[in-house]
This record gives structure tokens, sequence and C-alpha cells, in this order.
């Protein structure tokens, strides 16, 4: 997180708030996966985010990927999720994407 408190990492099917100075846990959400597909936590997207995890410049919002929407194996289906950091709800789905996935950076064009 931009303050530093707050660092967010994708473990055993799991999106989780670690407390950056003692590594305890702070929150876990479940993520999709092939037999789990939670779409209806997130209004049809599957959100997977086992490859990128980015923060907002202002933490407010995660940026996770892969996610995908509608059948996953078709063509034009992978997005970005984009999650409210405090609730965990779905703010938007990015895309479609159809590149595999490196990473993710988050900037501002702010000078």
């Amino acid at each position: 997180s931009p303050d530093r408190a707050t660092l967010y990492a994708g473990l055993a099917n799991e999106l989780v708030a670690l407390d950056a100075r003692t590594l305890r846990p702070r929150w876990r959400e479940r993520l999709s996966t092939p037999s789990d597909p939670r779409a209806d936590r997130w209004g049809g997207v599957r959100v997977a985010a086992y490859t990128s995890i980015a923060v907002s410049p202002d933490g407010r919002l995660l940026f996770l990927a892969p996610a995908s929407e509608g059948d996953p194996s078709a063509a034009g289906t992978g997005r970005i999720a984009v999650l409210d950091a405090a609730t965990r709800d779905l703010r938007a789905a990015l895309g479609p994407f159809a590149a595999s996935w490196k990473g993710l950076t988050v900037a501002t064009d702010d000078a």
C-alpha cells in the first residue's frame, strides 16, 4: 500500500492483506478457481489474481489479474479486476485483454 502499512499477496487461492510490520493477515478473500469460480461474488467476473496485484496511488483500489468474464477459455474474456481495497467489492472489469500477464503498474499523470 502507498502508506507501506499493508502488503497484498495472492496465497493459496486467496487474496491476503498482510500487516507489513508483523506479516499477520488483516483480511483474506477467497479467489476464483476452476472448481470454485466465485463469479457471483463479483457480478459474473472471475477474479484469480495469481499473476498480478497492483494498488492505486491513493491505496483505495486493487488491480488484479488475471480475471475473466464469460467463458474463461474463449478469446476476448481476459480482464483486469478493479476491487475496492476496503470492501473488496468489484468496481470495474477492464478489458478485454489478450496479452499474457507479466505484472501490472498503476501510474498517474500527476507532475
